[in-house]
């Protein structure tokens, strides 16, 4: 992406630089949402954190690097879904043994 610039409503200092998560921070008054944003920056933005969101889905359902392999989103729906049973199927087989043991 260009290096685009935007500056801080409070200060009207430079906007170069983001925290941990891509959202810009004015590195003069540490200000958020005072800054005027495209929507192209926007879009980029919401568009990365829904790419991270899905590799991560990816990798809990089928390990590491799932996302490039062949799965469907359907597959990974139905494995995360198979997990969540057998999550629940344990717990409610742990509850019924703890008080014999």
């Amino acid at each position: 992406m260009s290096d685009v610039r935007k500056s801080c409503k409070t200060c009207q200092f430079d906007v170069n630089s983001c925290d941990d998560e891509g959202f810009p921070i004015c590195s003069q008054c540490e200000e958020y949402d005072k800054y005027e944003e495209s929507d192209f920056s926007r879009l980029f933005r919401i568009t990365r954190g829904l790419e991270k969101f899905r590799e991560t889905i990816y990798e809990l359902a089928f390990g590491d690097d799932a996302i490039n392999k062949d799965y469907t989103d359907e597959e990974v729906i139905n494995q995360i879904k198979e997990m969540i049973e057998d999550i629940e199927y344990y717990r409610e087989l742990e509850e019924n043994v703890s008080p014999y043991i």
